[in-house]
């Protein structure tokens, strides 16, 4: 266990994703190739770098606009539906972006060049096949092809709509100050050399609107910034169940809000500079003209310097820089004291109750007991962090908050639902596996492997690695009961066959069955935990024993895990203890944490 999670962007939509040990089954899985493993927790201490950055350090993203096929001058037949039309360009794309004509030579491993291979790139793979069918026509289709576009292709397809998205983002760059411009002139070769270039990226969302998310290309600051320097706490999946639990048992009034362009907020450590240019520089000069007198060409294109003086989404540090600029405001204004274990939960005695202030990167989660103490500390927040826009909040029992539905409706009792990633997830299963029920998640075969079953297509291959990940989010928050298929789903992922195939179609089935079950945890007493320990002896191809563990308030799990034990064990009983010899640690730790005070969590 650790104190805090995985970062995520402004919308929480991403699941943590980390390299880990090929031993932990449940941590998710290993590839010697391309994939990468998925944490057991789901849950890690720190914000990594490359997720705070929001940029896939595998794309060359200087050119993006230029990766990818030629377009071909056969059209797409009308009359189609929207399905044949996207497999006609899929078929397409696969084959162009495998072309060894059609790949940059920047993308292409050593081996690759040598072999006139291209790579297995899903970057090269979907402008490919972007790039086989004309926009103007298939507008709809582009955008389910891929779901967020650079500046340049997203004003050909959104148009007005796209340069608006645009010029809502660089707003924020000027009215927040986020930097202040700079004539090249005044910059040395290496500083100019070593500026930031900065992205936009323009997604349309679920209701039509275009939303435009700026940001720094931070991987040039990789070079000499460290993990350590550039990594920020987060709140843990465990810290904000059980901080749910003792909101339900103490019956405390919960309010959620957002903090709007956070990271904007955070003064900027070091000197950084910014180089703007094509698309986005275009409509910075029409916003504002005076930008005109620093621009300069470089290769024959217009580019503008800018030394930045706040934290900007890319950046590797502005993860950190906003958790320190809002922990010291909560400690030092607000009186609160930092949590010993978990690094983003304060408290304060207010009224002789506790108030708990728990955030996870720009979300904000206040509860106490009384309504009006709730509404004091948020309005002090609102002072604070709400200058140049109101933070968005939710009042109530019922609260959207990190892609979860947490619902106070029913006394004493939180419930946990994600609906719209279990809705996600059944209807991306083919339409041949998803037919008839499923009354368990897993049969008794699950963890047997036929080596003698046929591989599955890359096609096939991604779709089984692509929900199994959705699964390993959703089964750490919402669903424990999947975490046992999951757990084996998850060492499958780098090498699948068709019986994985059949065991992620009955996992899902299941799901689709219970979509409405919920995580329902009560505490009968916050200060009685509850550990259940097993282990299922030699039950792995390897002759590993598998270990099952979950804990509990009162009723529902808090904390739920299924692992394969690392080392192999000569008798049940020998597995058994070492399964429990895992949770004196995590036993201890969490009861500590519960025991400070009247939970200090």
């Amino acid at each position: 266990m650790s104190d805090g999670s995985s970062g995520a962007d402004d919308d929480n939509e991403s699941s943590g994703v980390d390299d880990v040990s090929d031993d932990d089954e449940s941590s998710g899985v290993d590839d010697d190739n391309e994939r990468s493993r998925v944490d057991e927790n789901d849950a890690e201490t720190y914000v990594d770098d490359d997720k705070s950055t929001g940029v896939d350090r595998n794309v060359n993203l200087d050119e993006v606009e230029s990766a990818g096929a030629e377009s071909t001058d056969e059209d797409i037949p009308d009359g189609n539906t929207m399905s044949d039309d996207f497999q006609r360009a899929e078929e397409r794309g696969r084959r162009a972006a495998f072309e060894p004509g059609n790949t940059s030579p920047n993308t292409r491993s050593r081996t690759q060049r040598r072999r006139g291979q291209a790579p297995r790139s899903v970057h090269a793979l979907l402008t490919a096949i972007v790039d086989t069918f004309k926009p103007e026509t298939h507008k709809t289709l582009f955008c389910l092809v891929t779901a967020q576009m650079t500046a340049n292709k997203g004003v050909k397809i959104f148009g007005k709509a796209g340069e608006e998205a645009i010029e809502k983002e660089l707003c924020q760059l000027l009215t927040r100050n986020v930097m202040h411009r700079v004539h090249s002139q005044e910059l040395t070769q290496e500083q100019r050399r070593a500026a930031l270039r900065y992205l936009m990226f323009l997604k349309e969302k679920s209701c039509g609107t275009i939303k435009g998310r700026g940001c720094a290309d931070g991987r040039k600051q990789r070079l000499y910034k460290s993990k350590e320097e550039t990594s920020s706490p987060a709140l843990s999946i465990e810290a904000l169940l059980l901080s749910c639990v003792i909101n339900a048992y103490e019956r405390r009034c919960v309010l959620t809000c957002d903090i709007p362009g956070a990271f904007m907020q955070a003064d900027m450590d070091e000197l950084l500079h910014l180089k703007l240019d094509g698309t986005i520089l275009e409509i910075l000069l029409c916003m504002e003209p005076s930008y005109h007198q620093f621009v300069t060409y470089e290769n024959g294109k217009k580019v503008l310097y800018a030394q930045l003086d706040k934290a900007l989404y890319g950046a590797v540090q502005s993860a950190l820089l906003f958790w320190k600029k809002l922990s010291a405001f909560v400690v030092e204004t607000l009186g609160f004291k930092i949590n010993p274990y978990y690094a983003c939960v304060a408290n304060k005695i207010i009224n002789g109750k506790q108030f708990t202030i728990a955030w996870y990167v720009d979300d904000l989660k206040l509860s106490h007991v009384d309504p009006e103490v709730v509404e004091e500390i948020f309005a002090k927040l609102q002072e604070e962090f709400g200058k140049e826009a109101p933070l968005s909040v939710t009042r109530g029992k019922v609260h959207n908050y990190l892609g979860m539905r947490i619902d106070f409706s029913v006394d004493s009792k939180v419930q946990f639902t994600m609906p719209t990633l279990v809705d996600e997830i059944v209807a991306q299963l083919p339409p041949t596996m998803a037919t008839g029920p499923s009354t368990t998640p897993a049969a008794n075969h699950l963890f047997e492997v036929n080596n003698k079953a046929a591989k599955l297509s890359m096609q096939d291959s991604d779709l089984l690695h692509r929900l199994t990940t959705q699964l390993l989010y959703l089964c750490k928050r919402a669903r424990p009961d999947l975490q046992t298929a999951v757990a084996f789903l998850t060492t499958r992922v780098a090498s699948p066959d068709t019986d994985d195939m059949k065991k992620l179609g009955r996992c899902v089935r299941y799901l689709r069955c219970t979509a409405h079950f919920p995580l329902v945890l009560e505490a009968n007493c916050i200060r009685n935990i509850r550990w259940w320990v097993d282990a299922s002896y030699a039950v792995h191809p390897d002759m590993r024993s598998h270990t099952g563990a979950t804990m509990t308030l009162g009723k529902g799990s808090v904390y739920s895990m299924s692992t394969r034990q690392k080392l192999n064990t000569r008798s049940s009983t020998e597995a058994e203890l070492v399964g429990v010899r895992l949770f004196p640690i995590y036993g201890a730790w969490i009861g500590r944490t519960i025991s400070k005070s009247t939970l200090k969590i």
